[in-house]
């Protein structure tokens, strides 16, 4: 019985919706003929006059191309709903194919839920688990720029040292040395300015893995990168055998740069999925 009242709600709200759009269609129809039937005159009495006509006849034009385009769309909308294939679809599953995020559009929310509860869940959990998601990836992101500046400065120093034969560390006072890379990756932090912008190049990984598999999924394989590219950094060691004097191998570079690939692309591709999931 329940699913009846909901299938002819659906349909209620589908004819409804043929009708607005048929109506809006017929009014921009005419609206249309109206203006073609209209005889624009130029007169050519001077040149300011013909310049003003010109403008007002390009503006016109446009007018009338806008609403044509716009009719096309409605008239293609109406006839996709009308459509077979949508003939016995309910209202939700013809809308999900206007939406680009599969993940959402098949998204349900469990029946006999109080309404109380999906308050709370919405207004106070869900923005907590994005604040908190959040920290996460800011924290990561500082720790995946300190190790830029770990990658440039042991790639010059190596440089340096195998082709110059200057292997010495030159550390000014007051400086924090970047191969005392806890300490220094501390004083980053306290130091650098948030970046807000999240936006990475990698973003479309966490795209695609959550129209695949959903967020949960997602966020696990994602955070393989992550906790891979935190523990291998963790056992590499970052201080000299002799204090001052340079003698990190091309393998603990390459290494470096590769805790940094990892980082950037579980990074990337995680950075934003609680924004969406809370949009």
């Amino acid at each position: 019985m329940l699913e009846k009242e909901n299938q002819e709600n659906n349909e209620n709200i589908i004819n409804k919706s043929l009708n607005e759009i048929v109506i809006s269609y017929g009014s921009i129809n005419s609206i249309i003929e109206e203006n073609k039937k209209e005889d624009i005159l130029i007169e050519k009495d001077d040149d300011n006059n013909f310049d003003e006509n010109t403008r007002l006849l390009k503006e016109r034009n446009q007018e009338i191309k806008s609403k044509n385009e716009l009719a096309e769309v409605l008239e293609n909308a109406a006839k996709q709903l009308r459509s077979k294939k949508n003939e016995n679809k309910i209202f939700n599953e013809i809308y999900e194919n206007y939406l680009d995020n599969e993940f959402m559009t098949k998204t349900r929310i469990k029946s006999k839920i109080p309404e109380c509860l999906l308050k709370i869940i919405f207004f106070v959990v869900a923005p907590i688990f994005g604040i908190v998601f959040l920290i996460g990836i800011f924290q990561m992101k500082s720790l995946m720029n300190a190790l830029s500046n770990l990658i440039k400065k042991s790639a010059s120093d190596y440089y340096h040292c195998k082709l110059n034969s200057i292997c010495n560390i030159t550390i000014s006072n007051n400086e924090t040395n970047v191969y005392n890379f806890y300490d220094y990756y501390f004083q980053y932090t306290k130091n650098e300015a948030i970046d807000f912008n999240l936006m990475m190049l990698t973003g479309f990984l966490g795209d695609i893995l959550l129209k695949w598999k959903g967020f949960k999924i997602t966020i696990a394989l994602l955070s393989l990168f992550n906790l891979g590219a935190i523990f291998w950094l963790m056992n590499l060691r970052f201080d000299f055998e002799e204090e001052g004097i340079f003698d990190y191998d091309i393998l603990k570079v390459i290494s470096f740069v590769v805790i940094y690939i990892l980082f950037f692309l579980g990074l990337g591709g995680s950075s934003l999925l609680s924004i969406k999931i809370l949009i």
